[in-house]
Parts: C-alpha cells; sequence; structure tokens
C-alpha cells in the first residue's frame, strides 16, 4: 500500500502520516479510548467554528453546520448556522444564531434535518453525513444543549 501511495507523488513520511491520522480518527470515534476527545468537528464549539457545511448523524441526535446562515422553520425571521436535535425525550431542537451564540434558539420538538428551513426543504441534501457513536453529551462539549 505504501509504494502505491508514494508512487502519487507521497513521500514515505506523508504516506505514514495520513495513516496515522486515518487511526487516531478511528480510535477517538470507535469510543475505546474515552480520554481521547472527539476529533473536530465532532463537539459542539468546534462546529460552530467549522467554516464548511456538515452533518453529524449520532445516536438519536444530528446536527448541521450550515456553510452559509440559514432562515429556520423555528424562527423564519432569524437565521441559524448551526442547527442541533434530539430525537429521544425530550425531543429538543437548538438553533444558534453565530459562531458564539451560548443561548440559541430552543424548541420543544424534533425537527428533522429535511424540515429544517421554510423555503428549501432538503437544504442538507448532497452533504455527506459523518456517523458518530456517540452520545449528544459528549458532542456538547460548552454544555448549552440543556432540558
Amino acid at each position: 500500500m505504501i509504494p502505491a501511495i508514494m508512487a502519487g507523488g507521497r513521500t514515505a513520511a506523508g504516506a505514514l502520516e495520513a495513516i496515522l491520522w486515518i487511526l487516531q480518527r478511528a480510535g477517538r470515534r470507535s469510543g475505546l479510548f474515552p480520554n481521547l476527545p472527539p476529533p473536530l468537528p465532532e463537539q459542539l464549539s468546534s462546529l460552530l467554528t467549522y467554516g464548511g457545511a456538515v452533518v453529524i448523524d449520532g445516536r438519536d441526535w444530528y446536527a448541521v453546520r450550515f456553510a452559509q446562515p440559514v432562515p429556520t422553520v423555528l424562527d423564519p425571521d432569524e437565521t441559524a448556522v448551526v442547527v442541533v436535535a434530539r430525537q429521544t425525550a425530550p425531543a429538543r431542537t437548538w438553533a444558534f444564531r453565530s459562531p458564539d451564540d451560548r443561548a440559541p434558539r430552543t424548541a420543544e420538538r424534533y425537527v428533522t434535518r429535511y424540515d429544517l428551513t421554510p423555503t428549501e426543504r432538503f437544504v442538507t441534501q448532497g452533504i455527506e453525513p459523518l456517523h458518530v457513536g456517540f452520545e449528544l453529551s459528549v458532542f456538547d462539549d460548552l454544555e448549552v444543549l440543556k432540558d
């Protein structure tokens, strides 16, 4: 495998670095090493400051980071950059209006990621979801996703 990677213009050190990065990310996401924090952007603080569009699917929850602020069904007059929703009881949906928002708009219901915006039903279509195996409490490093 390494000679094939090196044939593509990478050095052996670069190839090993890429392999180690993949293994480190897999180790963090596996949950086998609880002392390791989840990799970026798999924490709320990182997702808020992330520059691109991301969909994270967790256990009975999801988070969406839009590339640009969008109006949401929670309040069509305000825009959000990140939406987090929990499907399990009590169901909640949180909309963060800016990367430094620590008091998100909250709805006491679950809004699917396909119904987030009032006008564009499939705003998250085409964004490859990142599947994670951890609970919402692990994702919420800012401790703002409260009942």
